[in-house]
């Protein structure tokens, strides 16, 4: 072996000790300068030299956040875990089923249901008390414009009962609106449709001669004249009027007093009566055909009971002798519950 050929294997030699496999791709890669990571190869510790160990509250070593495990059945719950909470959407377990409901914390918790939400997760249920109706529809389902609605004649009471699973003894409206329901009643006058015809005779035609055979329209004009048939349309307008009629017992939402007229009303059914309606709250006359009418209280806080009840039911009804009316008991609005 000659000495060039020496040299030669030397060096590879040499190259071979100054590098290091890398098992991810196969190639090589030089050796690391960073005495912690030639120490750590050394000891052979698979933590050792981590960043993330070293240093865990690090940006990039901190884990996705997850939400928190849902575990409160009420606003109230919610608040006293935490009563820095804001007002707004927040999660609950309502029937161990997770349900996003406007919180008011700013009064401390009070749990908001909408009518999709009584619907849905809350057991809601209509049924006709007293009476007859023409029809009913107890849409409930969210955006709908045709919820809890009902009208008839010569008088009629509906309720609607849902659960309330955490208890109140408490409840407020925000929002709260209902819709009249008189129905349309469609008459038509049909005036007699006359045909006048005119017929003037030729000169070369016998004036007593009954049968014209002149075809020029200078010796003939016929005049006619057509009258419509005229439609008229009328609604029967619902009316509330508290210096009529008060909702004051269950399973009496109607009056047949003077003309007769309705309410609607909201409390707990352990009750003999309702907690308050919108008679009781305006004794002005409401009477219209399809208006809509808020609640005229805002956010009034009404107690039902001193211990805690876990249902509650609106009722609503109208009465009229020839006239078809009724009322859409829940066209939009929260409840609050505490």
């Amino acid at each position: 072996m000659n000495s060039r050929t020496l040299h030669l294997i030397l060096a590879c030699l040499a190259s071979l000790l100054l590098t290091r496999c890398s098992s991810s791709d196969g190639g090589f890669e030089p050796p690391s300068t960073d005495p912690k990571v030639n120490e750590c190869s050394e000891t052979g510790d698979s933590s050792c030299g981590d960043p993330c160990t070293e240093n865990p509250d690090s940006e990039d070593c901190k884990e996705d956040p997850k939400d928190p495990e849902v575990t409160a059945k009420s606003c109230k719950e919610l608040y006293e875990d935490d009563n820095t909470l804001k007002d707004g959407d927040h999660k609950i377990l309502i029937n161990d089923t997770e349900v996003t409901v406007y919180c008011d914390m700013t009064n401390g918790g009070w749990t908001g249901i909408t009518s999709s939400i009584a619907e849905e997760h809350l057991s809601g249920t209509a049924n006709l008390i007293a009476g007859k109706t023409k029809h009913v529809s107890l849409d409930t389902s969210s955006g709908s414009s045709d919820q809890l609605c009902a009208y008839g004649k010569k008088g009629f009471t509906y309720r609607y009962a849902f659960n309330v699973p955490f208890g109140y003894t408490q409840f407020y409206l925000s929002e709260y609106q209902i819709k009249a329901n008189g129905q349309t009643k469609k008459s038509s006058k049909d005036k007699k449709t006359t045909t006048s015809t005119t017929t003037t005779t030729s000169p070369k035609t016998s004036s007593s001669t009954q049968t014209n055979t002149c075809t020029n329209a200078d010796c003939m004009s016929t005049k006619s004249t057509t009258l419509s048939k005229k439609d008229s349309t009328k609604r029967y307008k619902s009316e509330i009027v508290g210096k009529k009629f008060q909702q004051t017992e269950w399973a009496v939402a109607y009056s047949k007093k003077k003309g007769g007229t309705g309410d609607v009303s909201f409390g707990s059914p352990t009750n003999s009566g309702p907690t308050t309606s919108f008679a009781t709250e305006n004794e002005e006359n409401q009477q219209c055909e399809d208006c809509e009418l808020s609640w005229p209280k805002g956010s009034t806080q009404y107690t039902v009971s001193t211990s805690e009840q876990s249902t509650f039911q609106i009722e609503w009804g109208e009465y009229s002798k020839k006239q078809v009316e009724g009322w859409c008991a829940w066209h939009s609005g929260t409840i609050f519950f505490y």
